[in-house]
């Protein structure tokens, strides 16, 4: 019916304009049953790939936030561990133990070796040491040195050389327990009476 109504309006244009045109044939389609099925599979499975790209977009924006999350955490962790943490301590040292292995008296590849007394601010012994130099000067007096501390909760193992002066520099090279990933310096003064102080400086 619609397109008859459409060929009657053009011919009646074409009487009130002067324009002759030749009318043509249009060809109806009758849209059957399996047609409407056809279309209406074809919307259901745009509107499926339509969803499917809505899930993915969604997945994949989640993971960015978790990332980005994960990243701050992990900075942030990072930042606590680098503040560090110092331990002081004071030290009882043991007597002097020179192995003279060389030349009679100090010379090059002598051994000392110490086993010192850790206490805490209380007076309360918490620890102790093992010391190990090897003399790598002897018109120096410099040695080599290194030495593992047992403190509450695990060790820590330190390298520096020693020499007359009383306060040594040394390096923390890592740790056993709850010092199992620390990383620093510190520093160990010796006082007249065989007694000292002990400080560490660590990072992690």
């Amino acid at each position: 019916m619609a397109g008859g109504l459409a060929v009657l309006a053009v011919v009646v244009y074409s009487v009130l304009s002067g324009v002759q045109i030749r009318p043509r044939r249009v060809q109806l389609t009758r849209v059957g049953a399996a047609d409407l099925r056809g279309s209406r599979e074809d919307r259901l499975e745009k509107k499926g790939d339509a969803v499917k790209r809505s899930v993915g977009a969604i997945f994949v924006l989640a993971i960015a936030i978790g990332l980005v999350v994960g990243g701050r955490n992990l900075g942030s962790a990072s930042s606590e561990d680098d503040a560090g943490r110092t331990l002081r301590f004071s030290v009882q040292f043991s007597p002097f133990f020179l192995l003279d292995l060389g030349d009679e008296g100090l010379s090059m590849g002598d051994e000392i070796v110490a086993h010192d007394l850790i206490f805490d601010s209380t007076g309360k012994q918490v620890g102790h040491d093992g010391v190990s130099c090897t003399v790598t000067d002897p018109d120096a007096v410099e040695a080599q040195c290194t030495a593992t501390y047992n403190l509450p909760g695990g060790t820590i193992t330190t390298q520096f050389l020693n020499a007359p002066p009383p306060v040594k520099h040394f390096a923390v090279t890592g740790g056993s327990g709850t010092y199992r990933d620390v990383r620093g310096q510190g520093v160990l003064s010796e006082h007249p009476d065989q007694t000292g102080t002990l400080t560490f400086e660590l990072i992690g």
